[in-house]
Parts: C-alpha cells; structure tokens; sequence
C-alpha cells in the first residue's frame, strides 16, 4: 500500500510538471515551460525504466522462490522416503511418524494455536524419528530391554533428526527445537538436554504425548498394543511428572475420549510409558 502511494505521488507530480511546461509554453514563456516540460519528461523516462528494472528483477526473485520451494518440498519427500525406509527395518514401526504428525497436529488445533504452527507440528510429527537412520537394526527390532550401550545409542537418535533438518527453512527454530527435545520430561529426566518444565519447547511436549500415544496403541517387539483406555490412563499416571496435563487433555479431547474416561475406573499402572 505505502509503495503504491508513492506512486500515484510520483505520477501525479510528473504530471504536474509536464502541464506546467505546456501551459507556460502556450502563454509565452517558452524557455521556462520547455524546461519544465523536458525535466518532466526526463524524469517520467527515467521513473519508467526504474519500473521496469525493479519488475524484472520482481519477476526474477519470483522465480528464485519457485524454484527454492519446488526444491524444499523435493527434499522434504526424500526424507520422507527416507523415514518410510527407517521405519519399513521392522513391521511393528510401521506408519508411526505418519500417526504422530496427524495427532500433532490434532493437539496442536486443539490448544488453539495457529494455523501455521499447527501445520508445522504436522510435519515436525512426520520428520522427528528420522535420526533413526542412525540406529541399528538389531537395536530397533530388539525383544530385551535395551542395555545401556544400546540405551544411548537410542538416545542419540533426537540429535541426529535436529542436526539433518536443521538446514530446512521452512522449519522454524521453535519447530526444530521441539524435534531435538521430544523426548524430554516435565520434571527433567528425559534426554538430551534433561530440561525441565517450562524449559521444555510446547512443540516438544506436543510430539511427546503424540508419540508416546502411538508407541502404545501399536505392538512392539518387545509388547503387545493397549487399548485407547488403557493409554490415555498411563499418560495421566505420568502427568505431570513426565507430560504436560494441557497436552494430555488436549489429546483426550481431540481423540473423543474424555467422557470415557468419566466412566471408567483407573486401572492398576500397567508400564512406564515409552520414550518412542
């Protein structure tokens, strides 16, 4: 709008200076109306050619920016392609990081934040297991209880999937940083930073619960899948030392199952919730 201004004030003073000349010019004073005209004319000329140059180059920044989109989303479906791969090593891992970027971003709409951040968590839930790449078959598919070499060899896995985004524009700060701590807990034991609290990013804690909701409404190696019921029990039973209540609300609400929860007696604590 201010741009525009300024032009219609441009435009309206060459205009201005090209009557002048012309009526100067009829009522004699010739000299001073040509001046005025030609100056006019000189800088009309020149305005015009400043349109057309800062068009083209418009034109060209706007070619610039389709060609960094079309860009950003090939390489986002590569990584894509990539999480598909990781999670394809075992049955049971399967459409994981798809459910967790749709429960994200579920969350997300439900504690009423924007539009943009919503559909960011969307993706942030899609990409936040891709340094899985970097764990082994053996480990991901493992039946035991990790040992410790095998626990931190896991615990790296947030790191890599911040270190391998980090380079995307169209992921924010906030987003990346609540990919590099979704594994976080509210009162500090989680990793990799053992950040507590309000330290712990809103998109962290969104991906946690959505994550860990997955995690255990699906089989893994190692157990077999719970029912809704049961998983929404155990994530109030590690509010709020270990998940944020207004998330864990939030994903009741969302999934339709709070009145459920009205009616039902809480169970006896069936496991530890799962880092992923």
């Amino acid at each position: 709008m201010g741009n525009q201004k300024v032009a219609h004030l441009r435009c309206g003073l060459l205009i201005s200076m090209v009557t002048v000349g012309c009526v100067l010019s009829a009522i004699g004073v010739v000299v001073i109306g040509a001046a005025f005209y030609a100056v006019g004319g000189v800088l009309g000329a020149l305005w015009l050619r400043s349109i057309v140059k800062t068009a083209a180059a418009d034109r060209r920044c706007e070619e610039l920016r389709s060609v960094l989109e079309r860009s950003e989303r090939h390489c986002l479906e590569v990584l894509r392609k990539v999480i598909y791969y990781v999670e394809a090593r075992d049955p049971h891992w399967g459409g994981h990081s798809k459910h967790v970027g749709e429960l994200s971003e579920r969350i997300a709409r439900e504690l009423s934040l924007p539009d943009a951040k919503c559909a960011e968590l969307r993706l942030a839930g899609q990409l936040h297991d891709i340094g899985l790449f970097a764990v082994s078959d053996s480990v991901l598919s493992s039946r035991k209880k990790f040992g410790v070499s095998e626990l931190d060899c896991v615990k790296k896995h947030s790191e890599v999937s911040y270190e391998v985004l980090k380079p995307l524009d169209c992921l924010s700060q906030d987003i990346l940083m609540g990919i590099r701590h979704h594994h976080e807990r509210m009162n500090g034991t989680g990793y990799p930073a053992g950040i507590a609290g309000e330290k712990v990013p809103i998109e962290a804690r969104i991906i946690a619960v959505a994550d860990s909701y997955d995690a255990m409404t699906h089989d893994r190696p190692y157990r077999d899948a719970m029912d809704p019921m049961q998983v929404m029990s155990e994530l109030r039973r590690c509010t709020p030392a270990g998940y944020d209540r207004q998330c864990v609300d939030a994903l009741a609400r969302t999934l339709k199952l709070t009145a459920l929860e009205a009616d039902t007696p809480d169970p006896a604590p069936v496991l530890q919730a799962p880092s992923s």
